[in-house]
């Protein structure tokens, strides 16, 4: 799932799946940037029209997105969103709620870079809901 590699305070752990640096590039200079778990939202995000500036990027589980790599895609992307599993459905356990706490904990740090980073639970069947929070989110 990637939360030992996310969680590494040493970075120390490696993993195939890519390095935060690949991560952050895959999702570009967007306004709007989704990482999304592949077993929920970016299965959601399967039916959404691409809008513009706006990037999708699946992830084995949204805890894989650490706070490095929310960081460094903050400071070329306008809005942020992890859609992840509800926190009962996560298959990685912890998963969903340790990615929900990082976004609390990134919003709450001082500083005078304005951060737009969003936590939204949905599930592989909703599609629509997730549509509206992305249209909704897009045009804050």
């Amino acid at each position: 799932c990637g939360l030992c590699i996310a969680s590494c305070p040493a970075l120390a752990i490696k993993a195939d799946q890519g390095s935060d640096d690949n991560i952050v590039a895959k999702a570009g200079a967007q306004n709007l940037v989704v990482f999304a778990c592949e077993r929920s939202g970016a299965l959601a995000a399967g039916n959404l029209k691409e809008l513009k500036g706006l990037k999708i990027v699946t992830v084995p589980c949204v805890c894989r997105i650490g706070e490095n790599v929310l960081l460094k895609t903050a400071e070329s992307s306008e809005k942020i969103v992890l859609a992840g599993c509800h926190e009962n459905n996560c298959r990685s356990i912890k998963g969903s709620k340790k990615a929900r706490t990082r976004v609390d904990w990134i919003n709450k740090l001082p500083g005078s870079v304005s951060r737009d980073i969003h936590w939204f639970p949905v599930a592989a069947n909703e599609s629509e809901r997730l549509q509206q929070f992305i249209k909704k989110t897009s045009t804050k």
